[in-house]
């Protein structure tokens, strides 16, 4: 039984995942959240069994992250982790970058430390536009990418970033 190590596992789309991974059977998952305002462990508070691990925590810290890849040996990182709230980034940016930029890279180092088969990160993000300074009700524009990357591809770090087209209402 393959090791699927979930970052952000207790946030709507990554419980949903969990739950998809669990159905399947043929893995074991680690399932590995902050429990910001994102994350609530009740999402997969049904899921028991030697199958689902949860483990509170922080993908931003390094040390953690490698104690848990070597602990568990994942075959898979799925990181849903990410900081997704637009309004909540107006008021403080700074958490958006330490977890959607500094956590990724976390990750990223921690597996050139302790290797897995498969890495794959979804991101997601709102883009809102406004027009030479008038009002008007913007579009938002949904992006999610996913990056899947085999272990010989993990030499140099490559990091990909969504794009997304930007529009206003007129």
């Amino acid at each position: 039984m393959k090791t699927v190590l979930v970052t952000g596992g207790c946030g709507f789309i990554g419980s949903n995942f969990v739950r998809l991974l669990n159905a399947c059977g043929d893995y074991r998952i680690v399932n590995l959240d902050k429990l910001t305002y994102a994350g609530n462990s009740d999402n997969v508070a049904d899921i028991a069994g030697d199958r689902h691990r949860f483990v509170q925590g922080d993908i931003c810290n390094r040390e953690f992250v490698e104690r848990i890849l070597r602990e568990e040996k994942p075959w898979a990182v799925v990181n849903f982790a990410a900081e997704s709230h637009v309004d909540r980034s107006i008021l403080d940016a700074s958490p958006f970058l330490q977890t959607n930029i500094g956590g990724v890279q976390s990750l990223l180092e921690a597996i050139q430390n302790y290797p897995v088969e498969r890495f794959l990160h979804i991101s997601t993000a709102k883009f809102t536009a406004i027009q030479k300074g008038r009002r008007h009700r913007p579009k938002i524009h949904h992006c999610a990418q996913a990056v899947l990357m085999r272990r010989p591809k993990l030499q140099p770090i490559c990091f990909v970033f969504p794009i997304a087209v930007l529009s206003a209402c007129p």
